[in-house]
């Protein structure tokens, strides 16, 4: 009977010698150690600066916050300003200055006439006070004017802080989707790694096995 025959006539089955099932062994045993490494190492983290701009991020959000308060403000206040000018309404202190200026026109007018001896009414006290009239509607009108150029001065700085506020939001959460958008690269590459050595150990112990059970 020749070497290696069975006497059953069937062909010899392959076997693996010693060092053949050593290497695969170790290789074997390479593969589930770089497994076990991965998952005590965890997904991978960002990168600094996107967690610089993750940090920074509530920072922007209340900046944000804190102009849109601010330019709000100012256009409640403008438009209040606005609407007062339309009313042909005075400030308290414009009402109270121009109340002051006529007092005054009216003391000098009273003793311009006192020292002509004509302290009683007559037709140039009556034009002089049609003047002071004059004179004090031009001054409430010029404070009016007053109030509209405030007014339009806050509806623009507010309309300014409110668009300053949009974009400080604006800017922090395309930084913080940036950011997202990394780390899910980052978990998908963490996941086809562990799917690829997972495919890998599986082949090899696949390959393996069947030669141990010899």
């Amino acid at each position: 009977m020749a070497l290696g025959d069975d006497g059953g006539g069937g062909g010899s089955k392959p076997t693996a010698g010693p060092l053949g099932s050593a290497l695969d062994l170790g290789v074997l045993g390479l593969g589930a150690g770089a497994l076990g490494f991965m998952m005590g190492q965890g997904p991978p983290q960002l990168p600094a600066q996107y967690q610089q701009v993750e940090q920074f991020a509530p920072y922007m959000y209340g900046q944000g916050n804190a102009l849109f308060t601010e330019g709000q403000g100012l256009i409640t206040s403008g438009q209040q300003a606005l609407d007062m000018a339309r009313r042909g309404e005075l400030t308290p202190e414009q009402a109270a200055q121009l109340q002051l200026s006529r007092q005054g026109l009216e003391n000098v007018a009273a003793q311009t006439y006192a020292a002509m001896g004509r302290p009683g009414p007559d037709t140039s006290r009556i034009g002089t006070e049609a003047d002071i009239q004059t004179r004090v509607t031009a001054m409430a009108q010029s404070y009016l004017d007053t109030t509209i150029k405030i007014g339009l001065g806050e509806l623009g700085a507010g309309t300014q802080l409110t668009g300053q506020a949009l974009g400080f939001e604006s800017a922090a959460n395309n930084a913080l989707m940036a950011a997202g958008n990394a780390q899910i690269q980052l978990d998908k590459q963490y996941s086809d790694s562990f799917t690829n050595l997972f495919g890998s150990l599986g082949k090899m112990a696949g390959s393996i096995l069947p030669v141990l059970a010899v």
